[in-house]
């Protein structure tokens, strides 16, 4: 075999379908020769399965989730589509007691949830399929390793809607530029209803911002709005429910304002260096470097870097950021894979998705690593780029006012 042909071959798609192909392998292989101790990387063993859902399901119990008495009141803090979703389930289970955590121990109940799952699985794997470009079968595979991903796996075993969200927010990049004005309208209807889950999708449609398009952008702000406040109708209480849900949600931040994510300072914390200085410090940082991304990115001309800068602050931005939230990066990592011309930059970013996406992270007994430090590199990465982007707009600035004044002195 020709040189020429082996470099032809060593696409970026290539590596990664292979590593990624590798790394699953090794984890299944673990997974059935050292069942026990993959087990402990879980949380509490899987004793708390799908938790993420199943307590949701019991704070749900007749439509009344923020007055619900299982758990802090600071649990209580989604907007109430989440509600409405779960609430149907309570409606199923055989025994929703509101003290009592066994829900998922429920044959009926649990049926039901991963029958749910597994459509959210099916939806998700078809989107991945049809973002992908190339043979049926690069696609097959690209779409099979990223659902078998150690963000998605962790995701189903908490049981958390942010696959559903990461579904809409997909069908949102894919279609927001759709010629036909149906499915594109559909496509802002369904990041307003990531958005009603998660809160932070929203910031793709700042995306729209970005190309002008300024009445569709209005329109989205409405069906978001929409999405977000309307389920209120819907439960007991109604509108009331909105300052219990506002302090709610003040509560969760208190909560969770020091637990290990996704963000810098989490970074800082899982290496042991958890100084309040240096922990301010870092989050210092990460809102300079979302504000720099949103200002410089407008002049962007890749598509898939404008979205990276986007899902990185989605990521980044909060205090409270899972591992699961590396699902947003989906939609860019197929855009990122599809791409024909790569810089040499480029390596860097596929060596981070592979890390991110790898199945390993979650092994950690093995002192494999840790999600972070990826999400680190990237974002650091883009900050360092939206910082000379802005000097070269301040450059261009410049250039232009010194013209002005010539032009003016003549």
């Amino acid at each position: 075999m020709k040189l020429t042909d082996i470099k032809n071959k060593l696409t970026y798609k290539n590596i990664f379908i292979a590593v990624m192909s590798a790394m699953t392998i090794i984890w299944a292989f673990l997974l059935l020769t050292d069942y026990e101790s993959l087990l402990q990387t879980f949380f509490l063993k899987c004793e708390d399965f799908m938790a993420d859902f199943t307590n949701v399901v019991q704070y749900s119990k007749n439509f009344d989730p923020y007055h619900s008495t299982t758990n802090t009141s600071a649990e209580h803090a989604y907007f109430p589509l989440s509600y409405l979703i779960t609430g149907f389930f309570a409606g199923i289970a055989l025994d929703c007691s509101q003290n009592d955590f066994t829900i998922w121990q429920d044959p009926v109940m649990m049926n039901f949830i991963l029958l749910f799952f597994e459509f959210l699985a099916v939806l998700l794997f078809a989107e991945l399929y049809e973002m992908a470009d190339g043979t049926k079968l690069t696609k097959l595979l690209i779409s099979l390793v990223l659902i078998c991903s150690g963000a998605y796996i962790t995701a189903v075993e908490r049981g958390n809607l942010i696959i559903l969200s990461v579904i809409l927010s997909i069908f949102f990049v894919n279609y927001y530029d759709s010629s036909n004005k149906v499915v594109r309208e559909l496509a802002f209807i369904a990041l307003s209803a990531a958005a009603a889950l998660k809160a932070t999708p929203a910031l793709l449609g700042i995306i729209l911002l970005y190309e002008k398009r300024y009445k569709e952008a209005a329109r989205l702000i409405v069906y978001g709005i929409s999405f977000c406040f309307l389920p209120f109708l819907f439960l007991k209480g109604g509108f009331a429910n909105i300052p219990v849900f506002l302090n709610n949600v003040r509560e969760n931040f208190s909560l969770y304002e020091n637990t290990i994510g996704c963000g810098l300072d989490s970074m800082l914390r899982a290496l042991g260096l958890h100084y309040p200085n240096m922990v301010s410090f870092s989050r210092i940082i990460t809102y300079i470097i979302s504000a720099l991304i949103l200002l410089t990115y407008t002049s962007e001309q890749k598509k898939w870097k404008k979205l990276l800068g986007l899902s990185m602050i989605i990521i980044m931005l909060p205090n409270h950021s899972e591992g699961y939230n590396v699902l947003m990066l989906l939609p860019v990592t197929v855009m990122f894979l599809n791409e024909k011309e790569h810089s040499k930059l480029d390596w860097i970013y596929l060596i981070c998705f592979i890390l991110l996406y790898c199945p390993l992270y979650i092994e950690n007994l093995t002192g494999f690593y840790d999600y972070q430090y990826p999400l680190a590199v990237i974002f650091i990465m883009l900050g360092i780029e939206s910082e000379r982007k802005l000097f070269e707009k301040i450059g261009e600035l410049k250039i232009c006012v010194r013209q002005t004044a010539e032009q003016s002195a003549e």
